[in-house]
Protein backbone atom coordinates (compact mmCIF):
# COMPACT_ATOMS: atom_id res chain seq x y z
CA UNK A 1 0.00 0.00 0.00
CA UNK A 2 1.53 3.34 -1.03
CA UNK A 3 1.28 6.59 0.93
CA UNK A 4 -1.75 7.86 -1.02
CA UNK A 5 -3.67 4.62 -0.42
CA UNK A 6 -2.67 4.61 3.25
CA UNK A 7 -3.87 8.20 3.66
CA UNK A 8 -7.20 7.36 1.99
CA UNK A 9 -7.70 4.32 4.24
CA UNK A 10 -7.07 6.53 7.28
CA UNK A 11 -9.72 8.98 6.03
CA UNK A 12 -12.19 6.13 5.44
CA UNK A 13 -11.60 4.89 9.00
CA UNK A 14 -12.17 8.40 10.34
CA UNK A 15 -15.35 8.73 8.27
CA UNK A 16 -16.84 5.64 9.90
CA UNK A 17 -15.71 6.75 13.35
CA UNK A 18 -17.69 9.96 12.86
CA UNK A 19 -20.67 8.39 11.06
CA UNK A 20 -21.13 4.79 12.19
CA UNK A 21 -22.86 2.84 9.43
CA UNK A 22 -25.58 1.83 9.19
CA UNK A 23 -27.14 4.37 11.54
CA UNK A 24 -29.79 2.10 13.04
CA UNK A 25 -31.14 2.51 16.61
CA UNK A 26 -29.67 -0.12 18.92
CA UNK A 27 -33.12 -1.33 19.98
CA UNK A 28 -34.29 -2.03 16.41
CA UNK A 29 -34.66 -5.74 15.65
CA UNK A 30 -34.65 -7.33 12.17
CA UNK A 31 -36.52 -10.45 13.30
CA UNK A 32 -39.67 -9.48 11.36
CA UNK A 33 -37.82 -8.38 8.20
CA UNK A 34 -38.09 -11.65 6.32
CA UNK A 35 -36.28 -10.48 3.21
CA UNK A 36 -33.21 -9.45 5.21
CA UNK A 37 -33.26 -12.72 7.15
CA UNK A 38 -33.55 -14.68 3.90
CA UNK A 39 -30.65 -12.82 2.29
CA UNK A 40 -28.37 -13.35 5.30
CA UNK A 41 -29.30 -16.98 5.97
CA UNK A 42 -26.45 -19.44 5.32
CA UNK A 43 -28.97 -22.15 4.42
CA UNK A 44 -30.02 -20.39 1.19
CA UNK A 45 -26.67 -20.15 -0.66
CA UNK A 46 -25.60 -23.54 0.67
CA UNK A 47 -28.72 -25.13 -0.81
CA UNK A 48 -28.25 -23.28 -4.10
CA UNK A 49 -24.78 -24.77 -4.45
CA UNK A 50 -25.24 -28.23 -2.91
CA UNK A 51 -28.99 -28.96 -3.09
CA UNK A 52 -28.78 -29.91 0.58
CA UNK A 53 -30.22 -28.29 3.70
CA UNK A 54 -27.64 -27.44 6.34
CA UNK A 55 -28.13 -26.66 10.04
CA UNK A 56 -26.68 -23.38 11.29
CA UNK A 57 -26.09 -24.64 14.84
CA UNK A 58 -22.40 -24.26 15.80
CA UNK A 59 -21.47 -22.72 12.45
CA UNK A 60 -18.94 -19.87 12.59
CA UNK A 61 -19.97 -16.78 10.63
CA UNK A 62 -17.84 -13.72 9.91
CA UNK A 63 -19.20 -10.25 9.28
CA UNK A 64 -16.24 -8.65 7.50
CA UNK A 65 -16.65 -4.90 7.85
CA UNK A 66 -19.41 -5.15 10.45
CA UNK A 67 -19.88 -1.41 10.92
CA UNK A 68 -22.35 -0.60 13.69
CA UNK A 69 -23.36 -4.27 13.94
CA UNK A 70 -26.84 -4.26 12.43
CA UNK A 71 -25.85 -6.79 9.74
CA UNK A 72 -24.18 -8.90 12.45
CA UNK A 73 -27.47 -8.83 14.34
CA UNK A 74 -29.31 -9.93 11.19
CA UNK A 75 -26.81 -12.78 10.76
CA UNK A 76 -27.39 -13.84 14.36
CA UNK A 77 -31.18 -13.81 13.93
CA UNK A 78 -31.04 -15.56 10.53
CA UNK A 79 -28.65 -18.31 11.62
CA UNK A 80 -29.79 -19.75 14.99
CA UNK A 81 -27.03 -21.25 17.09
CA UNK A 82 -24.19 -19.84 14.99
CA UNK A 83 -21.19 -18.01 16.43
CA UNK A 84 -20.91 -14.49 15.01
CA UNK A 85 -17.53 -12.80 14.60
CA UNK A 86 -17.35 -9.20 13.42
CA UNK A 87 -14.37 -7.12 12.30
CA UNK A 88 -14.09 -3.48 11.26
CA UNK A 89 -11.40 -0.81 10.97
CA UNK A 90 -13.50 1.65 13.00
CA UNK A 91 -13.08 1.24 16.76
CA UNK A 92 -16.24 3.24 17.44
CA UNK A 93 -18.24 1.01 15.10
CA UNK A 94 -16.92 -2.16 16.72
CA UNK A 95 -17.84 -0.85 20.16
CA UNK A 96 -21.41 -0.15 19.00
CA UNK A 97 -21.66 -3.56 17.29
CA UNK A 98 -20.63 -5.29 20.51
CA UNK A 99 -23.24 -3.34 22.49
CA UNK A 100 -25.94 -4.10 19.90
CA UNK A 101 -25.52 -7.87 20.03
CA UNK A 102 -25.43 -7.81 23.84
CA UNK A 103 -28.58 -5.67 23.93
CA UNK A 104 -30.45 -8.27 21.87
CA UNK A 105 -29.22 -11.17 23.99
CA UNK A 106 -26.69 -12.74 21.64
CA UNK A 107 -23.78 -13.86 23.80
CA UNK A 108 -22.06 -16.06 21.21
CA UNK A 109 -20.54 -13.12 19.38
CA UNK A 110 -17.21 -11.33 19.35
CA UNK A 111 -15.90 -8.22 17.62
CA UNK A 112 -12.41 -7.03 16.71
CA UNK A 113 -10.84 -3.86 15.33
CA UNK A 114 -9.11 -5.38 12.32
CA UNK A 115 -8.78 -4.76 8.57
CA UNK A 116 -9.89 -7.51 6.20
CA UNK A 117 -6.32 -7.94 4.93
CA UNK A 118 -5.27 -9.12 8.42
CA UNK A 119 -8.01 -11.74 8.88
CA UNK A 120 -5.56 -14.67 9.22
CA UNK A 121 -4.31 -13.14 12.50
CA UNK A 122 -7.62 -14.14 14.14
CA UNK A 123 -6.68 -17.81 13.90
CA UNK A 124 -10.26 -18.79 12.99
CA UNK A 125 -11.93 -20.52 10.06
CA UNK A 126 -15.43 -19.63 8.90
CA UNK A 127 -18.34 -21.50 7.38
CA UNK A 128 -19.88 -18.32 5.99
CA UNK A 129 -18.46 -14.85 5.40
CA UNK A 130 -20.68 -11.82 4.93
CA UNK A 131 -18.86 -8.81 3.45
CA UNK A 132 -21.48 -6.19 2.72
CA UNK A 133 -20.72 -2.68 1.36
CA UNK A 134 -17.02 -2.97 2.18
CA UNK A 135 -15.01 -4.76 -0.51
CA UNK A 136 -15.01 -1.84 -2.97
CA UNK A 137 -13.40 0.40 -0.34
CA UNK A 138 -10.21 -1.68 -0.33
CA UNK A 139 -7.26 -0.57 -2.49
CA UNK A 140 -7.31 -4.00 -4.22
CA UNK A 141 -10.43 -6.19 -4.10
CA UNK A 142 -8.40 -9.28 -5.04
CA UNK A 143 -6.32 -8.89 -1.87
CA UNK A 144 -9.54 -8.67 0.15
CA UNK A 145 -11.02 -11.74 -1.53
CA UNK A 146 -7.80 -13.69 -1.00
CA UNK A 147 -7.74 -12.74 2.69
CA UNK A 148 -11.30 -14.00 3.12
CA UNK A 149 -10.58 -17.19 1.18
CA UNK A 150 -7.60 -17.89 3.44
CA UNK A 151 -9.90 -18.15 6.49
CA UNK A 152 -12.80 -19.88 4.71
CA UNK A 153 -13.48 -23.54 5.43
CA UNK A 154 -13.19 -25.84 2.37
CA UNK A 155 -16.97 -25.99 2.05
CA UNK A 156 -17.51 -22.35 3.04
CA UNK A 157 -19.28 -19.56 1.20
CA UNK A 158 -18.62 -15.81 0.84
CA UNK A 159 -21.44 -13.34 0.27
CA UNK A 160 -20.20 -9.94 -0.88
CA UNK A 161 -21.09 -7.05 -3.15
CA UNK A 162 -19.53 -4.30 -5.24
CA UNK A 163 -20.89 -1.04 -6.60
CA UNK A 164 -21.69 -1.14 -10.29
CA UNK A 165 -19.43 0.94 -12.52
CA UNK A 166 -22.39 1.66 -14.81
CA UNK A 167 -25.44 2.07 -12.59
CA UNK A 168 -23.52 4.22 -10.08
CA UNK A 169 -21.87 6.31 -12.83
CA UNK A 170 -23.59 9.59 -11.97
CA UNK A 171 -22.91 9.23 -8.25
CA UNK A 172 -19.21 8.83 -9.03
CA UNK A 173 -19.43 12.00 -11.16
CA UNK A 174 -21.00 13.90 -8.25
CA UNK A 175 -18.18 12.70 -6.00
CA UNK A 176 -15.63 13.90 -8.58
CA UNK A 177 -17.25 17.35 -8.60
CA UNK A 178 -17.19 17.60 -4.81
CA UNK A 179 -13.58 16.40 -4.74
CA UNK A 180 -12.70 19.24 -7.13
CA UNK A 181 -14.52 21.64 -4.80
CA UNK A 182 -12.39 20.42 -1.89
CA UNK A 183 -15.31 18.95 0.06
CA UNK A 184 -13.60 15.57 0.33
CA UNK A 185 -10.04 16.67 1.14
CA UNK A 186 -10.70 15.66 4.72
CA UNK A 187 -13.48 13.69 6.37
CA UNK A 188 -16.67 15.52 5.25
CA UNK A 189 -18.52 17.14 8.14
CA UNK A 190 -21.66 19.22 8.61
CA UNK A 191 -20.35 22.14 6.54
CA UNK A 192 -19.39 19.92 3.58
CA UNK A 193 -22.72 18.09 3.73
CA UNK A 194 -24.61 21.40 3.69
CA UNK A 195 -22.58 22.72 0.73
CA UNK A 196 -23.19 19.49 -1.19
CA UNK A 197 -26.91 19.66 -0.46
CA UNK A 198 -27.22 23.32 -1.48
CA UNK A 199 -25.12 22.84 -4.63
CA UNK A 200 -27.28 20.02 -5.97
CA UNK A 201 -30.49 21.76 -4.95
CA UNK A 202 -29.39 24.86 -6.88
CA UNK A 203 -28.79 22.96 -10.13
CA UNK A 204 -31.42 23.36 -12.83
CA UNK A 205 -33.82 20.44 -12.88
CA UNK A 206 -33.01 19.86 -16.56
CA UNK A 207 -29.37 18.97 -15.79
CA UNK A 208 -28.84 15.22 -16.36
CA UNK A 209 -26.66 14.88 -13.26
CA UNK A 210 -29.39 16.29 -11.03
CA UNK A 211 -32.09 14.15 -12.63
CA UNK A 212 -30.05 11.02 -11.92
CA UNK A 213 -28.86 11.60 -8.35
CA UNK A 214 -31.05 14.22 -6.64
CA UNK A 215 -33.45 12.69 -4.12
CA UNK A 216 -35.65 15.41 -2.52
CA UNK A 217 -36.90 12.91 0.07
CA UNK A 218 -33.29 12.48 1.27
CA UNK A 219 -32.54 16.20 1.61
CA UNK A 220 -32.36 16.03 5.42
CA UNK A 221 -30.72 12.60 5.64
CA UNK A 222 -27.10 13.48 6.40
CA UNK A 223 -26.00 9.83 6.46
CA UNK A 224 -27.43 9.26 2.97
CA UNK A 225 -25.76 12.41 1.60
CA UNK A 226 -22.41 11.41 3.06
CA UNK A 227 -22.64 7.79 1.89
CA UNK A 228 -23.62 8.76 -1.68
CA UNK A 229 -22.40 12.25 -2.58
CA UNK A 230 -19.35 12.47 -0.28
CA UNK A 231 -18.34 8.83 0.13
CA UNK A 232 -14.57 8.56 0.49
CA UNK A 233 -13.03 5.63 -1.37
CA UNK A 234 -16.16 4.74 -3.35
CA UNK A 235 -15.46 2.77 -6.54
CA UNK A 236 -17.40 0.83 -9.16
CA UNK A 237 -16.71 -2.38 -11.06
CA UNK A 238 -17.95 -4.00 -14.25
CA UNK A 239 -19.17 -7.61 -14.42
CA UNK A 240 -16.03 -8.72 -16.35
CA UNK A 241 -13.89 -7.11 -13.62
CA UNK A 242 -15.84 -9.00 -10.94
CA UNK A 243 -15.23 -12.36 -12.61
CA UNK A 244 -11.57 -11.50 -13.22
CA UNK A 245 -11.17 -10.75 -9.50
CA UNK A 246 -12.84 -14.04 -8.54
CA UNK A 247 -10.49 -15.90 -10.88
CA UNK A 248 -7.43 -14.14 -9.44
CA UNK A 249 -8.55 -15.03 -5.92
CA UNK A 250 -9.22 -18.66 -6.97
CA UNK A 251 -12.88 -18.39 -6.00
CA UNK A 252 -15.90 -19.87 -7.74
CA UNK A 253 -19.06 -17.88 -8.48
CA UNK A 254 -22.24 -19.48 -7.08
CA UNK A 255 -25.08 -17.07 -7.77
CA UNK A 256 -26.33 -13.52 -7.47
CA UNK A 257 -28.05 -13.07 -4.10
CA UNK A 258 -31.32 -11.99 -5.74
CA UNK A 259 -30.78 -14.14 -8.80
CA UNK A 260 -34.37 -13.89 -10.02
CA UNK A 261 -33.84 -10.16 -10.60
CA UNK A 262 -30.88 -10.84 -12.91
CA UNK A 263 -32.81 -12.47 -15.77
CA UNK A 264 -31.65 -10.65 -18.91
CA UNK A 265 -34.91 -11.32 -20.79
CA UNK A 266 -36.76 -9.26 -18.17
CA UNK A 267 -35.17 -6.17 -19.73
CA UNK A 268 -37.37 -6.54 -22.79
CA UNK A 269 -41.10 -5.95 -23.27
CA UNK A 270 -41.54 -9.38 -24.83
CA UNK A 271 -38.96 -11.98 -25.74
CA UNK A 272 -41.14 -12.83 -28.75
CA UNK A 273 -40.32 -9.42 -30.23
CA UNK A 274 -36.56 -9.99 -30.11
CA UNK A 275 -34.77 -10.59 -33.42
CA UNK A 276 -34.31 -14.29 -34.15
Amino acid sequence: MNYQESELQAKIRQQFDVVTYPRVPIEKSPKDDYELLYIHNFVTPYYLRNQKVIETEDKVILDAGCGSGYKALILAEANPGAKIVGIDISEKSVELARQRLQYHGFDNAEFHVLPIEELPSLGLEFDYINCDEVLYLLPDIVVGLQAMKSVLKPDGIIRTNLHSLLSSHYYFKVQEVFQMMGLMNENPGEMEIEIARETLAALKDSIILKRQVWKPEKINDEEWIQMNYLFLGDKGYSIPEVFAALKSADLEFISMVKWRQWEILDLFKSEDELPA
